[in-house]
């Protein structure tokens, strides 16, 4: 394509794409895009792979180029090298408002995020821009990864350094040559954010300036931003189960909104004491956000996500586990122990060789104690009232005045409170 070419509302998808022998410049969308803008175009559940400068929406971009406002849900392989999430290869080009989504494999050298390489030659002075681009690729790999463009030394003639521009990448990104702390939007590498972050609409409207008028619309909080020209999805469901001691821990996939739902939801927060955490009930969820359920007797329950926007309830101390977190020092999580016939619910230390599951709440506390504990399914405890937290010096008595070495059933005297059980 060349010479003002317009491709635009273009939807590829379950399509595979590997060339025999050489298969130089390999897109799915455009092979060499030339002075040629390319827009709104989709490449979804793909496989491309060829030789050198593959990308999945355009194998080389060149001539004054310009690729806006496209996704790509993608594996892209280069056998040889420069293998780009959006493009393979460039010279004078712009890319601006792109999401990627999959792989990017380079066999013999050099994969990024969105360009494999800003192919710079001798006199002359090219120019590339890089803006306001999201990669969300669960891995790089390459003998040599970059974020997001490979840019070699700078030839004789090249006076115009490339422009980037508001640029970010998913913080769990697997590079094969080692981990990337990367924290400056504006520069050659881009920023790293959260996937919370990275499926939320407002981070797309305000923060890259993406129309969602136009050009992109959004699910539900915890998804991607799809193009326009792409069906509607679903609202996804998610599953819980809360069990028969009646509580359980969950953490949000999608945003959701509990005002009807038949369970109680709860954040944690902190008391203006030290020595107590406090339910705190709520309404919503964001996706991401930990959170304490309730229900008698317990139960399974299916939640529907919202297309609204749900803010995080605020100072929730509750924190989402990925399944790589271990036990220790401050690491609570929920559990029912005790003597038999005497086991309490509440959020207990976690040893230091145990990993809180996947989709799992736990609390840090800077403390040293046995347990924040005080409410099971024999609780008459006003859901409100602040839950003392068992420390190793703590007093207990009875009315009687009597010392105790543990809770008992009626009205305990912790530490000056009284506090039924």
């Amino acid at each position: 394509a060349k010479g003002g070419t317009v491709i635009e509302d273009i939807l590829v998808r379950n399509c595979i794409v590997e060339t025999i022998s050489g298969g130089d410049r390999l897109g799915a969308i455009v092979g060499e895009a030339n002075n040629a803008i390319v827009k709104n175009c989709v490449v979804l559940n793909s496989t491309l792979k060829g030789q050198n400068y593959v990308g999945a929406i355009a194998g080389n971009a060149i001539g004054g180029a310009t690729i806006q406002n496209c996704y790509s849900n993608t594996d892209v392989e280069a056998r040889g090298s420069y293998a780009g999430g959006i493009a393979g290869a460039a010279q004078a080009a712009t890319i601006e408002k792109t999401l990627f989504i999959g792989t990017i494999k380079s066999d013999y050298d050099k994969a990024a995020g969105v360009l494999g390489i800003f192919n710079m030659q001798k006199d002359n002075n090219y120019t590339l821009v890089l803006q306001k681009n999201m990669v969300a690729a669960s891995a790089i790999t390459a003998p040599n990864t970059n974020s997001l463009v490979y840019v070699p030394s700078i030839p004789e003639g090249q006076t115009t350094d490339p422009t980037y521009l508001g640029n970010y990448l998913l913080k769990t990104t697997i590079y094969s040559d080692g981990n990337k702390v990367l924290d400056h939007e504006n520069d050659v590498n881009g920023k790293q954010i959260d996937w919370v972050q990275a499926t939320t609409k407002d981070f797309y409207s305000t923060t890259l300036g993406w129309d969602f008028t136009y050009d992109w619309k959004f699910t539900c909080g915890g998804k991607y931003p799809i193009l326009k020209i792409m069906a509607d999805e679903a609202l996804p469901t998610q599953a819980v189960a809360i069990s028969d001691a009646g509580y359980a821990t969950m953490v949000a996939n999608y945003d959701y909104d509990l005002s009807e739902a038949t369970f109680e939801a709860f954040a944690v927060t902190a008391s203006a004491s030290e020595d107590y955490i406090h339910l705190e009930p709520v309404t919503s969820a964001q996706h991401g956000e930990a959170l304490l359920l309730k229900k008698e007797n317990g139960g399974n329950f299916t939640l529907a996500a919202t297309a609204t926007a749900q803010a995080k309830n605020t100072d929730n101390l509750l924190k989402a586990s990925d399944g790589t977190v271990m036990g220790g020092e401050g690491i609570y999580a929920l559990a029912k122990k005790g003597e038999e016939g005497n086991k309490v619910v509440g959020f207990y230390p976690v040893a230091s060789t145990v990993t809180i599951p996947a989709g799992k709440a736990y609390l840090e506390i800077p403390a040293s104690v046995k347990a924040f504990y005080g409410f099971d399914e024999d609780n008459a405890t006003s859901i409100n009232e602040e839950l003392r937290m068992k420390s190793e010096e703590s007093s207990i008595y009875n009315v009687a005045g009597q010392r105790l070495n543990k809770v008992q059933k009626g009205i305990n005297i912790v530490n000056g409170k009284k506090i039924l059980k």
